[in-house]
């Protein structure tokens, strides 16, 4: 009897949430998980060294954690080996300075906690081209 091949299966996107609220990080993965994203979680401002290991398309950052997102945010742009990944800022901060700051270290896009339906948009839209990008390769 023949072995019937395996159809090759597209590997679902990877996205990165580092974040010092587990709540928030649940919700997320319950939201990208329906989504058919593979979460990878950091509670503990790991994110440069797990974005190295791991090469996730996104990064979902807070900048007010026990490490200073800013510096977090630098630091990914700054290698070489992370400096493409996108980065999505959620913070409880709405303060236009740091928005301006983030932005111009490099963050694709800058929300606000509780997230509001622009962040929900652009996170479909997101994890919906990349679901395109995967299927056409």
């Amino acid at each position: 009897m023949a072995a019937v091949p395996k159809l090759a299966s597209k590997p679902r996107p990877t996205i990165l949430i580092s974040d010092d609220n587990p709540y928030v990080i649940k919700a997320l993965e319950r939201l990208i998980g329906a989504e058919g994203g593979r979460i990878i979680a950091d509670l503990n401002s790991k994110v440069v060294e797990l974005a190295r290991t791991h090469h996730p398309e996104l990064i979902i950052l807070d900048i007010i954690q026990k490490t200073d997102g800013r510096h977090l945010l630098r630091r990914l742009k700054g290698e070489v080996s992370t400096r493409d990944i996108d980065v999505f800022v959620l913070t409880g901060s709405d303060d236009p300075v740091l928005r301006e700051v983030c932005l111009r270290f490099g963050a694709t896009n800058f929300f606000v906690k509780p997230p509001d339906a622009r962040f929900f948009l652009k996170l479909g839209q997101y994890l919906s081209l990349r679901k395109q990008k995967r299927t056409k390769q």
